[in-house]
């Protein structure tokens, strides 16, 4: 069973617990005034719980990084010092969001390319649609690809597709690293299945 399967099962059986006959099922709360209204603020929220704050780690050759946007990757942004929170959401809009087509393929397919173009670039992301979406592995997300995913018809199945290729790709990783390496990689490991878990409910 793959970890996305596995998720999507504890799930089925959260929601089968509540749902319980002999159980009371209390309202659903108003949603929060600031709640996401739409893929990419979903998919931004999400992300930015994970990237975390300002970060200046030695190990990390990406350099300073705040709200996940590195020196290194974007030094337009740092050229007068710390980015903004408006900097980086301009950034994750054109350089991810529009990089994997988000506004043009289905919301949750989009969430998870979003989030592995922000993790392991927009190549990787689009070749991970393209294989699950069964299209043409070129790297590029165009017509064809967009109209592949599409086709695809189950959203959330295609990107729990995009998930589990991830999940194959850190698997690959982190085989004969040391146990610091091992431990770093557990972080992504519970992203994805945050991430799982964020699209089945989306």
């Amino acid at each position: 069973m793959t970890l996305t399967a596995l998720v999507v099962r504890l799930l089925a059986d959260v929601e089968e617990a509540l749902t319980q006959p002999d159980q009371p099922v209390a309202p659903a709360p108003a949603p929060p005034a600031n709640a996401p209204k739409d893929a990419f603020e979903a998919a931004l929220e999400f992300t930015l719980e994970h990237e975390g704050g300002y970060v200046n780690d030695p190990a990390d050759p990406g350099g300073r990084t705040k709200y996940g946007i590195s020196a290194r990757a974007h030094p337009e942004a740092w050229a007068h010092g710390e980015p903004s929170m408006d900097d980086a959401k301009a950034i994750y809009r054109h350089a991810y969001w529009d990089a994997v087509q988000g506004d043009q393929l289905p919301p949750r397919t989009a969430i998870a390319c979003f989030d592995l173009a922000v993790h392991s670039g927009p190549g990787i992301a689009a070749r991970f649609l393209q294989k699950a979406a069964g299209a043409s592995e070129d790297g590029k997300i165009g017509p064809a690809t967009i109209e592949a995913a599409h086709r695809a018809g189950d959203d959330v199945a295609q990107a729990l597709r995009v998930i589990d290729l991830r999940v194959s790709l850190v698997s690959g990783l982190i085989q004969g690293k040391p146990a610091n390496y091992l431990r770093d990689t557990g972080g992504f490991m519970r992203r994805l299945v945050d991430l799982t878990a964020l699209v089945c409910r989306f």
